[in-house]
């Protein structure tokens, strides 16, 4: 009997030696592999009309269509663009400051993919910084490229917009800030 109750406190010290060698590893992860999926960054962007929006519409129902979201450097309208079209919105005291928070920009779009556990994509939206070079306390907006890419000209990292926005060439790094969406067909709300 009290063999037995050795082995078993032998085996439990062995279990919790285990399970802190596996907290450990966890903790010793690269960033790209704990970071959050939502950002814990403010946005907030509200669009009762993206009908009214040609390039928002086309972001917001094609597939790989992405387009960018920023202020003007006025700060009187808003700026929209894609690789083929754009479109500007003026604010309005109304809308300025009480439908429209963010700081730098916003990528937006359709992915060709659904995320895994998914039924169908759905939309996305990105903050338009570098994630990475932001780290070096840099400000580096995205240009958004062809087959649903996003990339930086300062660290050279392409981003997968399609899929969750990940480093796709370049060195490894965090993948992009992303924001919730939830898109009805003419209202987009990103609210983070």
């Amino acid at each position: 009997m009290k063999t037995l109750k050795n082995t078993i406190k032998a085996a439990t010290s062995v279990a919790k030696l285990l399970l802190l060698a596996a907290a450990l590893l966890v903790a010793s992860c690269g960033e790209e592999l704990t970071q959050n999926k939502w950002s814990r960054m403010r946005a907030y962007y509200l669009c009762d009309h993206v009908m009214d929006i040609p390039t928002l519409y086309h972001a917001c129902t094609g597939p790989d269509q992405w387009c960018t979201i920023r202020l003007s450097l006025n700060g009187k309208q808003l700026l929209f663009e894609s690789l083929i079209e754009s479109d500007t919105e003026n604010l309005t005291a109304n809308v300025g400051y009480t439908r429209f928070h963010i700081e730098r920009g916003l990528i937006i779009g359709l992915p060709s993919l659904a995320e895994p556990l998914a039924d169908a994509p759905v939309v996305t939206c990105y903050d338009i910084a570098c994630p990475n070079c932001l780290d070096d306390a840099i400000s580096k907006n995205l240009t958004i490229q062809e087959n649903g890419k996003a990339k930086c000209s300062r660290c050279n990292r392409t981003y997968d917009l399609s899929n969750q926005g990940i480093v796709s060439e370049g060195e490894r790094g965090k993948t992009l800030e992303r924001y919730r969406v939830n898109y009805n067909g003419n209202t987009l709300i990103v609210d983070n």
